[in-house]
């Protein structure tokens, strides 16, 4: 082999593993990795003002902006006792943040391996008890809690292993724990026990079905289970017991929702969005 040669392998070498290190490492190499290379062109098409009921509108509020730390945004809930919202992202990452959503008061990464590994496997949050649950397209279900030391992860939930928890959330009083998936809810006893599934009920526009919606957050407020829609961005107040919508609102403004907070007088939604697509923010919506 000639030296030119022997240079080349050597350049060609050091480019390979370089880019390497990009895709693993690096949210711009994930993202060109995911959504340049693999990117899935097949997905359905929902048109965001199409719904397949009849429905209510919320116009937002007031749009809060996240600090620069956290970055596509997959779930969200609310401690009110200590008056902070808990913010998990699609790189698996636990943020606590201030009430105005302007300072980050601690963050994890909740798993030791590279941000490739990591991207989409985050998908829900709900703080309760003290315990910060957390779910995502694995089924798996962890708690997490905060102490003078940080976040430290105290117990995985053994839910079933095919079960795809787009949205989670944890009954106040019972503790049993909501999954979302699609246009079902799956409900599990606190050790992750499957007990029944929930379909969504309600009258449609003929030819259409509630699956069109899609499942992408869940919040408890009082006796009533909230969800957000990935598609259609709209909010279902849900019987928990029958899974009949009650109530639903749509959204203007966002394009796909990802997590919802509900408090007594507002819904805080975090917004589904690509690296390189500009941050939306959390839109806060009266209720």
């Amino acid at each position: 082999m000639t030296r030119k040669s022997t240079l080349t392998v050597v350049l060609g070498s050091i480019v390979a593993f370089g880019l390497v290190l990009f895709i693993l490492f690096t949210p711009q190499g994930v993202h060109f990795y995911g959504e340049v290379l693999f990117a899935d062109r097949d997905t359905e098409a929902h048109e965001p003002t199409d719904y397949p009921t009849l429905i209510g509108e919320a116009k937002i509020a007031r749009t809060l902006p996240l600090p620069a730390a956290i970055a596509q945004p997959s779930g969200i809930d609310y401690d009110e006792a200590n008056d902070r919202f808990l913010v998990v992202t699609d790189q698996a990452e636990i943020f606590e943040v201030s009430a105005d959503f302007r300072t980050v008061i601690s963050s994890k990464v909740m798993s030791a391996q590279p941000l490739f590994f990591r991207q989409g496997t985050i998908e829900s949050a709900d703080y309760s008890e003290g315990q910060l649950y957390v779910s995502g397209d694995s089924g798996e279900l962890q708690t997490w809690s905060r102490e003078d030391n940080g976040w430290s992860r105290t117990k995985t939930v053994a839910a079933p292993s095919d079960l795809g928890a787009e949205g989670m959330a944890v009954h106040p009083d019972t503790g049993r724990i909501y999954v979302g998936e699609d246009d079902a809810i799956h409900v599990l006893d606190k050790d992750g026990k499957f007990s029944k599934t929930l379909k969504l009920e309600a009258e449609t526009k003929p030819g259409r079905s509630l699956s069109e919606y899609s499942i992408a957050g869940l919040d408890f407020h009082g006796e009533t289970l909230y969800a957000v829609t990935e598609y259609h961005s709209a909010i279902l107040a849900i019987d928990p017991d029958s899974g009949a919508i009650e109530d639903s609102w749509a959204l203007h403004g966002i394009t796909e929702g990802a997590g919802l907070v509900v408090t007594d007088d507002t819904f805080y939604v975090v917004v589904d969005h690509e690296l390189t697509e500009p941050r939306p923010g959390v839109k806060a919506y009266p209720r």
